[in-house]
């Protein structure tokens, strides 16, 4: 759920930040701000989670919570944990490591940001930090990622988009890529074929994205037709007529 800063009302001020944000919950963003949404501003548990901590990447290898170096960032509301640091020629370097490496775009750029944002942390607390690195156990390979002036930026702009969607009354749309929901584990949860096919015959109940309802289909937890469905056949010597005619 949400941290939020209480104002000081001795003095009257307000706080700038309201809303304190975690890598994970960026991490959770840039897999699907419908994710993120579910999880941090609705309190939504993962059914097949004990914890309540989704992977929602579907990454495996996550460092367990209480190994990891935790830091905030008070001037932005951010709070990060790390889950190594490599101190290299003067520098703090943090480390995120996976078991096996992905070539889906998301992930790669989930990775960049949130080592970023941890960087910055790290410079918040007089650490230098100019890059960070992603470990691949299964390969031993490692890459390293620069904060350049690019990342620092994108990393920004996705923190505030965090916390813009954080703070929304609308849960954001199912992501139109399937491949990623149907990993998730929260996709009981989202219910992105329903969602979408009622938005594809209720427009006006689903004000999100157009393409997520093009050609919406809630699938099938059983085949259309009897014929499509699979026949298994135990006894042994058996064989197919298929099999027969065609030989």
């Amino acid at each position: 759920m949400l941290t939020r800063e209480e104002p000081d009302n001795t003095t009257g001020s307000q706080p700038i930040i309201d809303i304190v944000v975690s890598d994970e919950m960026l991490e959770d963003f840039i897999f699907c701000p419908r994710l993120a949404h579910l999880k941090w501003a609705q309190g939504e548990i993962a059914p097949d989670s004990d914890y309540g901590d989704a992977d929602g990447a579907g990454r495996t290898g996550i460092t367990p919570q209480s190994s990891k170096t935790w830091m905030t960032w008070d001037a932005v509301g951010v709070s990060v944990g790390i889950e190594r640091l490599e101190h290299r020629g003067g520098e703090s370097l943090p480390v995120r490591t996976h078991s096996a490496a992905s070539t889906e775009a998301t992930f790669l750029e989930a990775d960049a940001l949130v080592l970023c944002l941890q960087g910055l942390v790290l410079r918040a607390n007089s650490h230098l930090c100019n890059s960070g690195l992603v470990h691949y156990t299964d390969t031993e390979k490692i890459i390293s990622i620069d904060f350049d002036g690019t990342l620092i930026a994108r990393t920004y702009d996705s923190v505030f988009g965090l916390r813009k969607t954080l703070t929304s009354s609308k849960t954001p749309a199912p992501t139109p890529d399937e491949n990623r929901y149907t990993q998730c584990q929260y996709a009981e949860i989202c219910m992105p074929d329903e969602i979408a096919f009622i938005g594809a015959t209720v427009p006006d109940k689903l004000a999100t994205d157009e393409d997520i309802v093009e050609n919406a289909e809630v699938r099938r937890l059983v085949p259309a037709r009897d014929d499509g469905i699979p026949l298994y056949v135990q006894t042994q010597g058996a064989v197919s007529v298929w099999q027969v005619e065609s030989a």
